[in-house]
């Protein structure tokens, strides 16, 4: 029994556990012949037994060779495996990083954006408080739609008469100026961020791409998000180009508002303006959740895939 302990785990593979099936079975053919227990056969029925004998011994050293490719298959398989995993780890590693560095990006981009909207609020000066009410800064699109603020804070300028006002004007003219001053200096930061020809914040999918095949019979490890996973990175990135370019657009309005000596303000002029500070703020708002929401996806995924290290 101590023999057999030590040469049981080896039983456990399916080429050995073959073998010492045979064995046996020829073993006990043999001892039958030794015994006699088996009588002599005819010429004629010996050859049918010898060419029996040869016939289920070339189909069982078949199915042993056919057995013996499977596994060496499926070592191949696994160690592909194994290197496709690894390599998508290292891929989904990069691309949070570049998630990081978004979000990174979007912290700046809502401050430079609430900068220029609080500054043009300033209650200090009342034409600007008049000319951009805080119910403009709202997410939705429609409620109030700009123009009617646009028609409405004109009406109230009139009304209070401060367009008559030139200490007031001139007030909100050096206010502007120092906006347009805060918007230059922010600009070169935010079209740094921007990334246009998409150089600096780029999502990696050339391993997804090049092992999908493989990476689809993976059974290492959960991969049936990855798919879902790498669409989601091209949307992320498609939306905050769009961001960027609804803030750029937003900053060039204000600055094409206070470039002239002295502000001039018609319905058409404002609500461009307040058009554009509603798109750049309500892409802001709901860019910021999506994108936290998607980093937190991925970041899930990158577990998985660093969990097939402890297996």
């Amino acid at each position: 029994m101590n023999g057999f302990d030590k040469i049981a785990p080896y039983l456990s593979d399916p080429l050995v556990l073959s073998g010492f099936a045979i064995f046996l079975f020829f073993s006990f053919c043999r001892a039958l012949l030794k015994r006699g227990i088996i009588p002599q056969l005819t010429r004629t029925h010996g050859y049918n037994v010898v060419k029996a004998i040869l016939l289920y011994g070339f189909l069982i050293g078949l199915a042993v060779l056919l057995l013996g490719f499977a596994l060496k298959y499926r070592e191949l398989s696994h160690a592909e495996q194994s290197k496709a995993v690894s390599m998508l780890r290292s891929e989904y590693r990069v691309n949070r990083q570049v998630l990081s560095d978004l979000t990174r990006n979007l912290e700046s981009m809502i401050n430079a954006f609430d900068g220029v909207a609080r500054s043009l609020r300033t209650q200090k000066i009342p034409v600007l408080a008049t000319l951009f009410p805080e119910a403009n800064l709202r997410k939705d699109l429609d409620q109030p739609p700009p123009r009617l603020l646009a028609i409405a804070a004109i009406q109230e300028i009139a009304a209070h008469r401060l367009h008559q006002d030139q200490l007031e004007l001139d007030k909100a003219n050096r206010a502007g100026k120092a906006i347009v001053g805060t918007i230059d200096r922010t600009r070169v930061t935010i079209s740094s961020l921007a990334d246009a020809d998409h150089r600096r914040y780029v999502f990696r999918d050339e391993v997804y791409r090049s092992q999908l095949p493989i990476l689809r019979r993976v059974d290492l490890v959960d991969l049936t998000t990855i798919e879902q996973d790498y669409a989601e990175l091209t949307r992320i990135r498609n939306s905050y180009d769009a961001v960027v370019r609804h803030l750029l657009e937003y900053f060039s309005v204000v600055e094409r508002m206070f470039a002239p000596d002295d502000i001039e303000v018609d319905e058409a002029s404002l609500t461009r303006i307040l058009t554009a500070e509603r798109m750049a703020i309500s892409t802001l708002m709901t860019f910021t959740p999506d994108l936290v929401d998607s980093a937190k996806r991925v970041e899930a995924s990158g577990a998985r895939l660093g969990a097939t290290d402890q297996r």
